[in-house]
């Protein structure tokens, strides 16, 4: 059950394909139109996944963390490795002994280390473990609206954007 699917782009075709369906059951005289948005789309998504993948390529041999098990979805569709969350379960706060255990995990690698936080969790907890493990930290949106993500294309562009900066 983790419901952050919309995450990894190529589910965006899905979810569109879905919209597409639903608004021709409702609508069946704007077929042509409904289908020819999510053809532009489909389109315009399979073009901005390739520039993304290359984007983050160089990040692939780098070590991941987030706050909330929001990322998994994204890490998948782009190879990011992810040693896992700053809470030990979803919605319980990070624990002294989960964050020391993490840590133990991450002395393990010489690799770089990115913390990620979603702009509605707490930033302190994230902030203070890049800190402790000399990695780096990221408040980033998860959705449109968030962070003047205004697009589906925005909410991945400005992620990656800030990942690769």
């Amino acid at each position: 059950g983790n419901p952050h699917y919309w995450l990894n782009p190529a589910n965006g075709k899905v979810i569109a394909r879905q919209i597409r369906d639903r608004l021709i059951q409702l609508d069946p005289s704007n077929k042509a139109t409904y289908s020819a948005n999510y053809s532009s789309f489909s389109r315009d998504l399979d073009k901005r996944i390739s520039i993304w993948k290359k984007a983050l390529k160089s990040l692939k041999k780098d070590k991941f963390v987030s706050y909330h098990k929001v990322w998994s979805y994204f890490f998948d569709a782009f190879g990011l490795d992810s040693v896992g969350e700053l809470e030990p379960f979803p919605g319980v706060p990070p624990t002294t002994k989960h964050l020391y255990q993490l840590k133990q995990a991450l002395k393990q690698t010489d690799k770089k280390v990115h913390i990620i936080t979603a702009n509605f969790y707490p930033t302190h907890f994230g902030k203070q473990f890049a800190q402790s493990v000399n990695g780096s930290f990221y408040m980033l949106s998860s959705n449109v609206g968030g962070l003047g993500v205004e697009s589906y294309f925005d909410l991945f562009d400005q992620i990656v954007e800030k990942l690769t900066k």
